[in-house]
């Protein structure tokens, strides 16, 4: 460290006493290569940007293409609980049931998120509050509107505030979400500010909703 310490001294003395033409000339390098640096630094943010959005674009392919298979799989199970029903057969009629509503309730990355059913912006989810169960709605950001807690947030908040204060829209951007309904019994609900929506503290609550 100490020999460090002296190359630094020497080499600052030299500098110093460089023309000033070299000094100016060794400074104008620097900021050059601080430049470089910063933009290369933007340049990566910029790429892992434009791949994260790509990524996004795949996924929401390729999950188009399950929904559209489960859709298809559900319609023939269909036709076949109903055939079964006309035959009497009850018991197999029940158990294509309960097969179709496992895949249209499966988990987020496994045959489909949320069953094939989109939703409509209800407002609020309190009409959903089976706990454990994925849903999927179609939302349209919005900055007004009562939120209470910053993910788990109450059954009650606003959907769409929610999914702006959540960073899963943007205001005026319309897209699907996905959410699982939670149980917040003995949750600590505390609001915050993020993306322009300020949500709010909450006692105890029953049940909320996470987004997936």
């Amino acid at each position: 460290m100490k020999n460090k310490n002296a190359i630094d001294a020497m080499t600052e003395e030299l500098l110093e006493s460089l023309p000033e033409a070299a000094q100016s000339r060794l400074e104008r390098l620097q900021t050059e290569l601080q430049g470089i640096d910063e933009q290369c630094a933007e340049r990566i943010l910029a790429i892992e940007a434009e791949l994260q959005a790509r990524i996004e674009q795949v996924r929401d392919r390729y999950r188009d293409q399950k929904i559209a298979v489960v859709d298809d799989a559900c319609a023939d199970l269909e036709s076949v609980k109903q055939r079964l029903m006309q035959a009497g057969e009850m018991e197999h009629a029940l158990a294509v049931t309960a097969q179709m509503k496992l895949l249209m309730h499966s988990d987020v990355d496994d045959i489909v998120p949320g069953g094939s059913i989109v939703h409509e912006d209800p407002g609020s989810v309190t009409d959903f509050e089976n706990i454990g169960e994925v849903y999927r709605f179609r939302v349209t950001g919005e900055s007004y509107g009562s939120v209470w807690g910053s993910g788990p947030y109450t059954s009650d908040s606003s959907l769409a505030a929610a999914a702006v204060h959540a960073g899963r829209v943007a205001f005026g951007e319309t897209k699907e979400v996905r959410i699982r309904m939670v149980d917040m019994q003995g949750m600590t609900i505390r609001g915050s500010s993020k993306n322009g929506v300020e949500t709010s503290d909450w006692g105890s609550y029953d049940v909320g909703f996470e987004f997936l």
